[in-house]
Formats: structure tokens, sequence, C-alpha cells
């Protein structure tokens, strides 16, 4: 993924990436997730402060899949290090191992802020917003994104139009 020189802008699309997440499972970003708003939580590389907001996020989770939100967070980390915190934390959410740095640098010269980064996408993998955690901040973003997916998540069930 090439080196983003300006920063993204809402409505501009994500594009698409191939990660594996702690489960060792693959995911291609544009197959792989089909409704509902999406959340991306950029980590800090080498962070403590991750776990805190790991932890945040999984306690939010509920919340996020009751908007029939996709909750995802990603990191320099490797598959194995990914595997060993989301036993300690006993995460529900996949978290995407990116050890070459190529997507979370993507993301990180997108957003042209320091991580750690939650990026609300549309259903159509389309900026909504962009927030950094960076300088303290990191305990906001679960309570920023939730609020987000509320605005664009659908109201009421779905009808059928024949």
């Amino acid at each position: 993924m090439a080196k983003q020189n300006s920063p993204m802008e809402a409505g501009e699309r994500v594009p698409n990436f191939f990660l594996k997440d702690q489960w060792n499972k693959d995911f291609l970003f544009y197959v792989s997730i089909t409704g509902g708003p999406i959340v991306f939580v950029v980590l800090a590389p080498g962070d403590e402060g991750n776990k805190a907001l790991l932890r945040a996020l999984e306690k939010k989770l509920p919340e996020f899949e009751a908007q029939n939100a996709h909750l995802y967070a990603i990191s320099d980390d490797t598959v194995e290090s990914h595997a060993a915190l989301s036993r300690e934390l006993d995460l529900h959410f996949p978290l995407f191992a990116d050890p070459e740095g190529q997507v979370t640098g993507w993301f990180l010269s997108t957003a042209q802020v320091q991580a750690p980064v939650v990026f609300v996408l549309d259903p159509n993998q389309r900026l909504i917003s962009l927030k950094s955690g960076a300088n303290g901040e990191a305990s906001t973003l679960p309570g920023h994104a939730l609020r987000e997916v509320t605005k664009i998540a659908p109201k009421g069930k779905p009808r059928v139009f024949s």
C-alpha cells in the first residue's frame, strides 16, 4: 500500500488489503465485510496503553454488535503475539497482525496523526470519521466510534418491498 500524501476525507473509500487475525484466519477486506458500519482501531506500536484500549473496546463490543457494526483492531505485531494478547484479554473481535507495517502505515499516513487512531467507515467502506487517541486520549476512542456508528446504523427492522 502506498503512503497517503494528503489526509483522507469523509466519503473516500479505504483500499482493499489482506491480513491474518489472532486466530490465524485470512481476512480480505472487501470480501470479508458485508453490511453494517465498520470500526478500525489502529494501535500504537509497542504501547502498553493498547491493553487498556483493547479492554475498553471489548467491553463495548455488545453495543457495537447491537448496531450491526464490525469492530477490528490492527497493529504491526505478529499473529503469535496477537494470539497471546487475545487470550490474555479474552478478546472476541479480530485483532489483525501487520508485521510489515504496510496497512498500519497506510492508515496512519492517511490520518496524518499518531496512533492510536479509530476509523469509522460506512457499510461501503467509505470514511465517516477518524479520531486520534494520542496524547492520553485513547480512552475516548471507543465512545467516539460508538457515537459515530449509532449515527449511521439503520434504524428499525428491514422492510421488504415488492
